[in-house]
């Protein structure tokens, strides 16, 4: 489960303020940490998280859903997505939480498989259908997760490396 975004940027803006600013001893750098802080508070009421990466998500998701749901409704024991999952939101923060509903189903699921250790074919096909997924939304993550700055922050300043 992911936290809110809010809930990122105000731990991002602690972090600066008690962990790095009084490690400074140096007035400019001080003021640039404040200034980034500052642009953090005047951030969070102005942004959400982006909404194409999560409806991304929300769909695939809501795919692998409805493939649980036909491979094992010969189950009646097992807990039903029902409707829950059928309203798309148009917002990110609405999208996240949507994302997080379908997350608890699927784990909820993925827990439930783990309790039926019978070799039928439903079953076998629903792990592969769930394996399949968790891999294309971890390559999915993947393209929106920028290279890390190793080179520059073992270096200690931010001058980019040359190539």
């Amino acid at each position: 489960m992911n936290n809110s975004l809010e809930r990122l940027l105000e731990g991002i803006a602690m972090a600066l303020r008690r962990d790095v600013i009084p490690r400074l001893d140096d007035e400019y750098a001080t003021g640039q940490a404040l200034a980034v802080i500052d642009l953090i508070n005047n951030m969070k009421p102005r942004v959400d998280w982006a909404v194409p990466p999560l409806l991304a998500r929300a769909t695939s998701q809501r795919a692998l859903i409805v493939e649980l749901e036909n491979l094992l409704a010969h189950y009646p024991e097992r807990s039903q997505a029902g409707d829950d999952f059928d309203a798309t939101p148009v917002d990110g923060a609405g999208l996240q939480e949507l994302c997080e509903r379908m997350d608890s189903f699927i784990g909820a699921t993925i827990r439930w498989l783990g309790m039926h250790a019978e070799p039928c074919a439903a079953i076998q096909t629903a792990q592969t259908a769930i394996s399949q997924h968790v891999r294309a939304e971890l390559r999915r993550d993947m393209t929106l997760t920028p290279r890390p700055l190793f080179a520059e922050i073992a270096r200690g300043n931010d001058t980019p490396a040359s190539s």
